[in-house]
């Protein structure tokens, strides 16, 4: 096994100091005991468990063809606590996030080739890495505590900034060192400190799926019975489930948010609720035609500005026969509270009535780019929705931050700006909607 490097001395010194220190509070040791009892819950250490046997199988082919020696324990130990950690407890989100797969890739990559094989290589002097680890730490700390609450997202921002810069500090001397003593780097055991993670990484998305899928069924499961209360129908639901949906958990989440709005009381309702989950996927994937008149197709609709960044969620009713589409917000500005841009799609299950684009003013200082910026995706919208450009009494009104409604065909196009209180922050919102005239024409047809 290798000797420890500089920062790995450093990283222990401070661990060591922490936890004697832990040990004379009371306080601290309390909160310690709930963490591990919370930690060994078998919800949690029955999976971990799990994946460390995963692992060791993964070890012994990767001997097996030669790609596994003794000296790459401690960067496995590594790997484990920190990326393979990391795709473990972000596993919950997989249902939600598309790309979690590739995601979790990447996002091992950069702890892999960043944390271990780039700074890992070259290390400072141990007094430089004696102050350099715990700042870190408390940064990353700080950083993460700051994304569990939106009200946090500023400091999140700010910190997330500061460990950026200080990561760029880190790779430049690195480059440097690099040149300066490229034997070092070109090194085969270097070469397995990349590869033997990397390697893992991608061989372990096969686990964190089977975990994935075995968690949302459990998520599910226990949530269910406060909306099912007859235990028959509940095991009927349960088996339902997992003969229609079995390994695609994220579309067993998705039919899971509409059970809270629709009454299910028999079998039928259970069959027909998961019907319509297939339904909608079928009309996502070849949207149905829609008259013109009417409004727009949803499911085409929602994508209109994926081109430039503003990707929303999956169309669904929200309640009665309102349906409902909104995206993330698009931040621009390199301030703590950007201006931001967000779009939404309404409308009933078949046709979207109402498409409307938001711009949210949280820095005025910053508003004239901002308005241009929400000039141009107003106007490419108008040509996805409308096939023409933004009227030139709807652009001005952007720029000039004024209230302007026009009629164009069957669809009535306005800018509304709303003031916060007193304050010199607003949003102005572009919408486009079928006019009431046109819904009762066509309701005569």
């Amino acid at each position: 096994m290798d000797i420890l490097n500089n920062r790995e001395i450093a990283t222990g010194v401070w661990l060591l100091t922490f936890f004697i220190w832990a040990s004379t509070k009371k306080e601290v040791r309390e909160s310690f005991r709930t963490v591990v009892a919370a930690f060994l819950s078998r919800f949690i250490i029955v999976p971990i468990i799990l994946m460390v046997s995963y692992i060791t199988l993964l070890l012994i082919g990767l001997e097996s063809i030669g790609l596994w020696e003794n000296h790459q324990v401690k960067n496995v130990v590594f790997w484990f606590f920190t990326a393979a950690m990391y795709s473990f407890f972000k596993v919950t989100k997989a249902a939600e996030d598309k790309h979690y797969f590739s995601h979790a890739v990447r996002d091992n990559l950069k702890i892999i080739v960043v944390l271990q094989f780039v700074i890992s290589v070259y290390t400072f002097s141990l007094w430089v890495e004696l102050i350099f680890v715990p700042v870190i730490s408390m940064l990353v700390v700080v950083m993460t505590y700051a994304q569990s609450d939106e009200k946090y997202k500023p400091a999140e921002k700010l910190v997330s900034k500061l460990v950026e810069g200080i990561g760029l500090f880190i790779i430049a001397y690195t480059v440097y060192m690099i040149f300066a003593d490229f034997g070092e780097l070109a090194q085969t055991k270097s070469i397995y400190d990349l590869l033997v993670p990397t390697t893992l990484s991608i061989m372990l998305l096969p686990f964190l799926y089977l975990l994935a899928t075995n968690t949302s069924y459990q998520g599910v499961f226990v949530r269910l019975k406060f909306w099912i209360k007859e235990p028959s129908l509940l095991r009927y639901t349960k088996w339902s489930t997992i003969k229609r949906f079995h390994f695609r958990f994220a579309k067993l989440v998705r039919w899971f948010d509409s059970v809270p709005r629709i009454n299910i009381e028999s079998k039928a309702d259970v069959d027909k609720s998961i019907e319509n989950v297939f339904r909608q996927l079928r009309e996502e994937s070849n949207p149905p035609t829609v008259d013109k008149r009417l409004g727009w197709s949803p499911h085409i609709a929602k994508d209109y500005l994926a081109g430039v960044g503003i990707e929303t969620g999956f169309y669904k009713n929200i309640y009665d026969d309102t349906w409902h589409v909104s995206s993330k917000y698009l931040e621009m500005g390199n301030s703590i509270m950007p201006n931001n841009i967000a779009y939404y799609v309404e409308g009933n299950r078949e046709v979207a009535k109402s498409i409307k684009l938001k711009l949210n003013v949280n820095e005025p200082s910053e508003s004239a780019d901002a308005k241009e910026k929400f000039l141009n995706i107003a106007n490419l919208l108008c040509w996805q929705a409308i096939n023409s450009e933004l009227p030139d009494s709807l652009r001005d009104a952007i720029s000039e931050e004024k209230n302007s409604e026009i009629a164009t065909e069957n669809r009535k196009l306005s800018i509304v700006k709303s003031a916060w209180g007193n304050t010199e922050r607003y949003d102005l919102m572009f919408k486009l909607e079928v006019t009431d005239e046109n819904d009762e024409l066509m309701a005569g047809t």
